[in-house]
């Protein structure tokens, strides 16, 4: 499990995913957030983005819950869609690699 205050985020394009993150053909608007702490809820995800001026910017979050784990937990990564390509860049920009 990621510890809360050492999780480094990785946030990718759908296009980084398939192609590395070396491509120069982004266009995408949904984004994958890893390495998040599995104790996270959306709620978190909200306050995450809100606090890094994301607010309004996205239309929905994904976390997938984990089937392994007694309590509520996630599988430790998140989808989130933006509403532009510009919204998205700026969220990977701001996150990718920062801890949290």
């Amino acid at each position: 499990e990621t510890s809360d205050h050492h999780a480094e985020i990785a946030a990718l394009s759908a296009q980084e995913r398939e192609r590395g993150p070396a491509t120069n053909t982004l266009s995408g608007t949904k984004v994958l957030l890893r390495n998040i702490s599995h104790k996270w809820r959306q709620d978190d995800l909200h306050s995450l983005l809100r606090g890094i001026g994301l607010r309004g910017t996205y239309t929905s979050i994904s976390l997938p819950p984990s089937a392994v784990s007694r309590k509520p937990s996630n599988k430790g990564y998140a989808f989130v869609e933006f509403k532009d390509y510009s919204h998205s860049y700026r969220c990977r920009e701001l996150l990718h690699g920062k801890q949290i």
